[in-house]
């Protein structure tokens, strides 16, 4: 079986670290925005229809896909008011799962250490394929300044998603929002 360990020179190994580091970190921020995400949908059902229990309602949420469940946090932001400005919430939420998709589904990755010496990973995508498409530029590679964006774009979705569970009253969950935020986030995230 080849692997991507396979394709790293032993002089380049120490390269890689700091990007692996990244796209777990990118992995782990993306389960938690849609673990707090369900939370929301669930509590507003919970809400909405008093005899629902919580477990059960969050079991059948997890059918969901994930951009139906991002369109259904952000209606219920609105409809209960949420301040903020979240105009670029899907297409920050689409860029980010792209890169998480690329990552999750790749059927092969290839180091491709540059003559700069820095780290990028390479995944064969397939047209066939749609959850692997091309990433920023067209490109279907994976480097540091690419995982540097897509962790901006992530935790400013958290940023978001906290907001509306705090506005929401919703601060407990599968994991307990603390109420530092005072004022709504950004309208987009930094790049």
């Amino acid at each position: 079986m080849y692997l991507l360990s396979d394709s790293i020179t032993d002089d380049d190994r120490h390269l890689y670290g700091e990007l692996a580091i990244r796209i777990l970190d990118l992995l782990a921020l993306w389960d938690r925005l849609l673990d707090c995400m369900y939370w929301i949908v669930a509590e507003r059902r919970a809400v909405n229809a008093r005899s629902v229990q919580l477990t059960t309602g969050q079991a059948s949420l997890r059918k969901l896909r994930d951009l139906e469940l991002a369109r259904m946090v952000l209606t219920a932001a609105e409809r209960e008011h949420v301040s903020g400005d979240r105009g670029n919430f899907l297409a920050a939420f689409r860029r980010v799962q792209a890169v998480r998709h690329h990552v999750a589904h790749a059927m092969a990755m290839n180091a491709m250490t540059t003559e700069t010496h820095q780290p990028r990973i390479g995944i064969p995508h397939y047209a066939d394929n749609p959850r692997l498409g091309a990433l920023d530029g067209g490109q279907s590679t994976i480097t540091q300044k690419l995982m540097e964006k897509r962790l901006r774009d992530v935790n400013w979705l958290l940023e978001h998603v906290d907001w509306i569970r705090l506005s929401l009253n919703q601060s407990g969950g599968p994991i307990v929002v603390e109420p530092t935020l005072t004022a709504a986030p950004p309208a987009a995230p930094k790049h």
